[in-house]
């Protein structure tokens, strides 16, 4: 009984390692427009620290973009784009200063547990669905309106149901309610959105779904194989929650205990291998949206702020011994604020939107929604 005990629990463990090394591979192949290449399953400190090194300029180049392209009013689809493409950059930034060996922190130790990079990862991978989304060109503007419309009711109805949860003001329910009731409004008489099948209709009408098109359309659409995609996201979401995959395979100091392994060690690089890469894509096609957004790209010599030190572009001062610190705020900054105050008291907007960037140093009001009919 005892051999058959111990010969299953073999059995076990070798096809949990066979599982863990396909998901390596299907990984390293996501590689979306880029040609496949081959990542070894196995990172060495010097592999690791070589997609590092590789993530941490696509991050640079992607912050800098980003605020390089701030501040412009423009199509409605393209600015939504641009705060899709923030949220990118603010998960791409919390990555690089949790990843170990990073140069955006300094710390008495490395926690090379996969957890700290997995989610980030994850959202930047969603992100990039939806922004691909949102910048593709639409066909009409009755299209454009219909997308516009469809992604505020997704986050009219997710205000209306989180408002309920936490027993706030009926005066404020009752507000998104009478917007769901607008907005359903807007889409019912919208002709791109008349055209649509009547089950893709009825699903965004519920406020269930941001995107008309499915994600299986938009992997398509972008040269993304989806059983890579699900390998990639199943493995993402298993270490993002403590799911089984995250602990079945844990070992006494070292897998999954934060302290430097193979496997982790591997996992962390091949995630960053990948972020690095879809952030190059993004970032490319901010750029073909703003050309003259070409010329921050100077990989880790990018200039951003905050960043890095050496990434900087304005003067700090901190003072640690608990004051106040200050900085010079680059020009953009205090553009952008005039504008969106200006905009709070302007007349009724219908197609245009700022772009927004990424830019933690400063705290924003929320835009107001578009008043798209």
């Amino acid at each position: 009984m005892g051999e058959d005990n111990q010969d299953t629990a073999s059995t076990i463990e070798i096809v949990a390692a066979e599982a863990d090394l396909d998901y390596l591979v299907k990984m390293s192949k996501f590689e979306g427009a880029k040609s496949p290449s081959f990542t070894p399953p196995t990172y060495t400190r010097s592999d690791y620290d070589r997609e590092l090194a590789a993530c941490d300029a696509a991050v640079c180049e992607a912050i800098a973009v980003s605020q390089k392209t701030a501040s412009r009013l423009v199509d409605a689809h393209i600015g939504y784009s641009t705060k899709v493409f923030s949220q990118m950059c603010g998960h791409a930034n919390s990555m690089m200063r949790a990843a170990p060996r990073s140069r955006w922190v300094r710390a008495d130790f490395e926690n090379w547990h996969f957890s700290a990079v997995a989610g980030h990862a994850r959202a930047i991978v969603e992100g990039y669905l939806l922004f691909i989304y949102l910048t593709d060109s639409p066909a009409s503007d009755a299209e454009m309106r219909a997308r516009i419309n469809v992604l505020h009711l997704a986050d009219c109805v997710k205000r209306i149901e989180f408002l309920s949860e936490t027993a706030a003001a009926q005066d404020h329910i009752d507000y998104y309610i009478d917007q769901r009731k607008v907005i359903q409004a807007r889409l019912e008489k919208n002709e791109f959105f008349t055209g649509l099948s009547p089950t893709v209709r009825r699903s965004c009408l519920s406020g269930k779904k941001m995107m008309i098109r499915s994600r299986d359309q938009l992997l398509e659409a972008t040269g993304y194989e989806k059983e890579q995609f699900d390998a990639l996201y199943d493995l993402l979401s298993q270490h993002t929650h403590i799911l089984t995959m995250s602990f079945y395979r844990m070992e006494p100091n070292g897998r999954g205990t934060g302290i430097e392994n193979d496997v982790d060690r591997s996992y962390i690089g091949v995630t960053l291998k990948l972020c690095a890469e879809i952030l190059e894509l993004a970032t490319a096609r901010l750029i073909g949206l703003f050309p003259d957004a070409l010329f921050v790209c100077n990989g880790l010599k990018s200039k951003f702020c905050p960043g890095p030190a050496e990434n900087m572009q304005i003067k700090v001062s901190v003072d640690r011994t608990g004051g106040k610190s200050s900085r010079e705020l680059p020009s953009h900054t205090t553009l952008v604020l005039a504008i969106h105050k200006s905009l709070v008291n302007a007349v009724e907007l219908t197609s245009k939107h700022l772009c927004w960037y990424y830019n933690p140093a400063t705290w924003y009001s929320a835009m107001p929604l578009l008043k798209i009919r």
